[in-house]
């Protein structure tokens, strides 16, 4: 599984450093040796063998940058370095930026961070062998490497990450950074050079204070500063010298610093000191566990013993290096990376749910009521917060569109179009039923590559008589009496009308039933929500509400 490791770049915390400034200025900013024009090499390792998405933003490192659409930024020792993939491109291309040494010595460097002597694909065979799940995962997320910092660069990103969350972590991490020798700047990011224990032992734990590292944080960081200082030859050696320990050994040491416990401990192991069967176990790796590996612990409130147990379980399942095995089923666990998968196995589906929606439709006596929520969403991340789902095609008749927002936009002018051109020809407006027709026959023209929108149509008809159907994305119209629904939010709609719906009910009546059903369904769905837009339509008047709703 390991190929020839390249020779040892020296240790980043014991490389020449430059003349420390006073702490009132902590950046000292010095040119270094430029190589020239940004030229882009490729690394050697494949796509298979490294992905940068699923390596850099997965909490192993605070320090890399997110500088291009799929191109990260760092410093490793006095280099800094950029790595991009392309699309098209079968290997990871690098640029170095600026370095102390020769090119050749920052390539290693590079190498050695990314612990390119372990071959993934080998690992990944081994594993899925042992696991078949691990397989499925892995084909889709392949790529995914632990990578081998320098400890004290290390060990310091974890202190600033217990109990804490990625903004704030990284807000530390830049500020310890910026203590080390300025080495450049890429696309709009500062980059440093880590600090060495001994600039690190000159910051007092007022200034982390001050820093928004709190009481206990700014505490640990100078009694772990000062600790190794302490240790015989140095704390970077001490810190080098517990590679080459077992790993219960390497993690007991390490507990002997402020502010490391057994999981602080087992990241550093992993990601730094070459002990690749460190399981550092959270709730995420708690809940992977409880569901694949120890089914029995379901439940149990997650202890010491029990992080022992489930670390043993991964162990006796993937082996000697089961900590890589863990990682990516860690970043599996990820939002981003989970919709991918969901994606390969539910591809329409998730399509249908990417921007999230809710839309509903209700008749009452003589009038009827159509409501969509408000979000604009990308998965998690809400985008907007004022999206128009629900469209007038005339006084009588309403349409709801949910489903991807392109084609509901491209749906809704293809409607109108085809609307006016009735008009002109026809010198009257649609029937709701012949516009649900309308409707109905422009889906089903598009079946072998669908709108991917599920409409919501209302309107009156003759002697004011309310008229809603819904339709799947080919055009298969569903009729209701009382009430149709669409979107993400569609279970928790449909138990909501069922329970609040009546028959016959007037306006303002109609109003308050579908606005407290739409409300109380949002809640209930991650992917739709911000309030809600609605319509009440009765022969004489068209009421348009906005409603106000949890914004979280």
């Amino acid at each position: 599984m390991k190929r020839p490791r390249p020779p040892s770049p020296p240790s980043i915390s014991a490389a020449a450093k430059p003349p420390l400034s006073p702490p009132p200025t902590p950046i000292l900013k010095q040119k270094l040796q430029r190589t020239g024009a940004p030229k882009w090499l490729p690394l050697k390792l494949t796509q298979t063998e490294l992905t940068l998405p699923l390596t850099f933003p997965t909490g192993q490192t605070f320090r890399w940058k997110q500088t291009g659409p799929v191109q990260y930024s760092g410093s490793i020792g006095p280099h800094l370095v950029s790595l991009r993939q392309r699309p098209g491109d079968e290997t990871v291309s690098y640029c170095l930026h600026r370095s102390a040494t020769s090119p050749n010595a920052a390539e290693l460097a590079l190498l050695d961070f990314l612990n390119a002597e372990i071959s993934l694909a080998e690992l990944w065979s081994d594993f899925e062998m042992k696991d078949p799940r691990f397989g499925e995962v892995a084909r889709h997320l392949r790529g995914a490497r632990v990578l081998r910092q320098d400890p004290l660069e290390c060990l310091i990103q974890f202190l600033c990450s217990s109990n804490n969350n990625i903004a704030r972590i990284t807000k530390m991490v830049d500020f310890v950074s910026s203590l080390g020798l300025y080495l450049g700047e890429v696309e709009g990011f500062e980059f440093h050079q880590f600090p060495s224990l001994e600039r690190l032992s000159r910051v007092s734990e007022d200034e982390l204070r001050k820093a928004g590292f709190g009481y206990s944080r700014a505490k640990y960081i100078t009694g772990t500063v000062s600790a190794l200082q302490s240790k015989p030859g140095g704390g970077d050696e001490w810190l080098l010298s517990l590679r080459k320990l077992d790993l219960q050994d390497a993690i007991a040491a390490l507990c002997t610093l402020p502010g490391v416990g057994p999981k602080v401990a087992a990241c550093i192991a992993l990601f730094s000191l070459d002990q690749h069967s460190a399981i550092p176990v959270d709730t995420h790796v708690w809940q992977i566990a409880t569901r694949y590996l120890v089914p029995d612990l379901a439940g149990a409130k997650l202890t010491n013993k029990l992080c022992s147990r489930v670390a043993e379980a991964f162990v006796s399942k993937y082996g000697e290096y089961a900590g890589w095995a863990q990682t990516l089923l860690f970043i599996a666990e990820l939002p981003a990376q989970k919709a991918l998968l969901q994606s390969f196995s539910q591809p329409i589906q998730l399509i249908f749910e990417y921007n999230g929606s809710a839309v509903v439709a209700m008749v009452g006596k003589n009038c009827f009521a159509i409501a969509s929520d408000r979000r604009l969403g990308v998965q998690l991340q809400t985008i907007a917060t004022d999206f128009q789902r629900i469209s007038k095609i005339h006084d009588r008749v309403f349409i709801g569109l949910s489903g991807l927002a392109t084609d509901v936009q491209t749906l809704y002018q293809r409607l109108v179009f085809r609307h006016k051109l009735y008009q002109l020809r026809e010198e009257r407006d649609m029937k709701p039923e012949t516009f649900a027709s309308l409707v109905s026959a422009i889906l089903y023209e598009k079946r072998f590559g669908p709108y991917l929108c599920q409409p919501v149509i209302a309107g009156l008809g003759e002697d004011d008589k309310p008229f809603i159907c819904t339709m799947d994305s080919i055009g298969a119209k569903e009729l209701a009496k009382d009430f149709v629904v669409s979107g993400t939010a569609s279970e928790s709609l449909y138990g909501a009308c069922e329970a609040m719906y009546k028959p016959d009910m007037e306006a303002e009546e109609l109003f308050e039933t579908i606005s407290q059903a739409l409300l109380s369904s949002v809640d209930r769905d991650c992917l739709s929500g911000w309030g809600g837009h609605v319509y009440v339509v009765t022969p004489t008047e068209i009421k348009e509400r906005i409603l106000k709703g949890r914004m979280d």
